[in-house]
């Protein structure tokens, strides 16, 4: 386990389980360790005190305030009157001032179970909840998990800063044992670690090699009899996990592991490098140990510092964990590319699939393009299916890890299921209108940040560039490239484009494949523009004595019509309208002058019943006219 600042997550658990581990991912995915009242009550003592002391251990507290009250004291509180555990802990963690971060869920925020609680709790939270609305405190309204998601990730600044605060505190702490630290670190083959700050002379780094190498072949014997013995290490790390304390004579890689863990929470740095090195010296495979150890070289002596340790270690340690270890130190691209090589040279470990999966998700970029979506959904399926084959808990020594890995892993792979998996193959979409000019293609696409867009007809060697608007994208900084294109007249038919685009991260994407049918697309407009037009199908107009009936409206769309019913003072619908289909070459929309336009009736008619028969045979709405206009 890492050295990392801990938060609090206070909420009612039968309503917020599962977005308080929402909450809970976006903590660990910032560095953060997060802690809430179901995970630390297997404790004895009085609930309110065992919950002051696990908050005294947290940098920050964030509460999920919802509509159930959920479970209280026995008796009012002495400080605080009648109260809820889960309103205690806020309450409790506001008067020692702590940063709280309070969060008040909609009404219709998704809830784990209904709220079955009496009236008299309703009206308890309900007042608690309207305590915080009125107070001082900031508070934030979240509509939904996904908003709540997004907010914590935009807390980094005021969560980074509890983290400075806390490791000032934790460096005052422990500055009195720097001589004996590095005494231990000398012995425990902390020689990485010393080189670059004493100044040691090569001899005597030689010497403390030669220490270390020493060291190291005894921990390997000492772990190949206990191997012997028990061959399941993970059972064996459960078994040590259960002393409340450091294990005065570790026998095997799982003891020394659960040292380092023990004194990391301590603060016995120099006690838990040298279990981590002892662990590292067996050479065994387990991804989790490595990773700990990593994050706990990062916040001790950066991330350059961390990068020579490990590149140290790397000297005699060749397993696969450590190389994964070694390639989450590199920048991004570097780290990308390395951990690729890993998958590609070890196709069992299943470990290095979740990592690279972690390179392409929303809580790594903040903003996913679909090709980061699509890399993904692949590495989390890759990862899936080797774990169904049995190659990831292999590699995990801690089983408890190895399942946050799995939450993780189902819950991502939930958010990516809600979009369309036709989307993610295909994320651009076309639609075509006709006018009399020619037709105008529109390009839609599912990434909501793009650069620039090319496309081409099927066949053609080039791309055209649909060039830019004048409207500048807030998001990116630039001016929105234009989603249509004008491409004139076209044979009736089948067409088929290729779009290709750039997305934010500067990927050209595509190209993709999108067509339409010139049929389709008129009947598509006619019964889309119709369907808004039912009151202006035809007009009924007095002239010069006589009653005239226009169809003008509806013969503009004569080309996705295949007949015009209509009835006169009846809805018996048994007459046709008689028109032509627009001539080839002619304008869809264009009337020839000697075409009928209009019907002469009887003066006395009351009302004209009509209904439209579309090109694919599909019947409209009967519509009935009787309102008319006078000229």
């Amino acid at each position: 386990m890492s050295v990392k600042p801990r938060i609090f997550i206070s909420s009612v658990s039968r309503e917020l389980a599962s977005t308080r581990q929402i909450v809970a991912n976006t903590l660990l995915f910032l560095n953060y360790e997060p802690v809430w009242q179901d995970i630390i009550g297997v404790e004895q003592g009085e609930i309110r005190s065992i919950l002051r002391r696990q908050i005294d251990s947290c940098v920050g507290l964030i509460q999920l305030t919802g509509q159930r009250y959920g479970l209280e004291p026995p008796e009012p509180d002495p400080e605080f009157g009648r109260v809820s555990y889960t309103q205690y802990e806020a309450l409790y963690a506001v008067g020692r001032g702590m940063k709280v971060w309070h969060f008040l869920l909609d009404e219709d925020f998704p809830q784990d179970q209904p709220n079955d609680e009496p009236e008299e709790l309703h009206n308890l939270q309900r007042a608690y909840r309207k305590k915080i609305e009125q107070s001082e405190r900031l508070w934030h309204a979240m509509p939904n998990p996904s908003e709540l998601e997004k907010t914590l990730l935009k807390f980094r600044n005021d969560l980074e800063l509890l983290r400075v605060a806390a490791e000032r505190e934790r460096r005052n702490a422990i500055r009195w044992r720097v001589a004996i630290v590095a005494a231990v670190l000398l012995l425990a083959g902390g020689l990485w670690w010393l080189k670059g700050r004493a100044g040691r002379t090569e001899e005597k780094v030689a010497t403390v090699e030669k220490k270390v190498e020493a060291e190291k072949i005894e921990t390997r014997k000492q772990t190949e009899k206990v191997v012997a013995k028990i061959d399941d290490l993970a059972k064996l790390f459960e078994e040590a996990s259960k002393h409340d304390g450091i294990i005065s004579n570790p026998q095997s890689p799982a003891d020394h592991y659960h040292n380092a863990r023990f004194a990391e929470v301590k603060s016995d740095f120099a006690m838990a490098r040298k279990s981590y090195n002892a662990f590292l010296a067996s050479g065994v495979e387990f991804i989790d140990p490595y990773l700990a150890y990593t994050d706990m070289l990062k916040a001790q002596d950066g991330l350059e510092g961390a990068r020579e340790v490990l590149v140290a270690l790397r000297k005699n340690n060749n397993t696969l964990s450590m190389e994964a270890s070694a390639a989450l130190l590199l920048p991004k691209t570097q780290r990308l590319t390395a951990l690729q090589a890993l998958a590609e040279k070890s196709p069992d470990f299943a470990p290095a699939a979740y990592l690279i999966s972690r390179e392409f998700s929303a809580e790594k970029l903040g903003d996913q393009t679909i090709a980061d979506k699509n890399d993904e959904k692949k590495w989390l399926d890759a990862f899936r299916t080797l774990n169904d084959a049995g190659k990831f808990q292999t590699y995990v020594l801690d089983k408890k890890e190895g399942k946050k890995w799995l939450d993780d892993v189902d819950a991502r792979a939930a958010r990516l299921a809600a979009m369309p998996a036709a989307v993610l193959k295909n994320p651009v979409t076309l639609t075509a209108m006709q006018s009399n000019d020619g037709w105008m293609l529109t390009f839609g696409f599912a990434d909501y940040k793009i650069k620039k867009i090319e496309w081409r007809n099927e066949g053609d060697a080039n791309f055209k560039e649909t060039g830019v608007s004048t409207i500048m994208n807030s998001q990116t900084g630039l001016l929105m490239p234009n989603m249509s294109v004008s491409v004139g007249k076209l044979i009736p038919g089948d067409h088929a484009m290729e779009v290709r685009y750039v997305d934010m991260s500067d990927k050209l994407n595509g190209p993709f494949k999108v067509s339409f049918n010139t049929g389709n697309a008129e009947l598509a407009m006619g019964k889309q523009v119709l369907g808004s037009l039912t009151n202006s199908w035809i007009s009924l107009r007095d002239y010069d004595g006589k009653l005239l009936c226009y169809f003008t409206a509806l013969l503009s769309y004569r080309s996705s019509l295949k007949s015009i019913r209509y009835s006169v003072d009846s809805d018996a619908l048994d007459q046709t309208f008689p028109f032509n289909p627009p001539k080839p070459g002619q304008s869809p929309y264009e009337i020839d002058p000697k075409d009928t336009i209009y019907l002469t009736l009887p003066t006395a008619t009351k009302s004209v019943s009509v209904q439209l028969e579309f090109a694919d045979g599909t019947l409209s709405e009967v519509k009935k006219f009787s309102d008319r206009m006078n000229h």
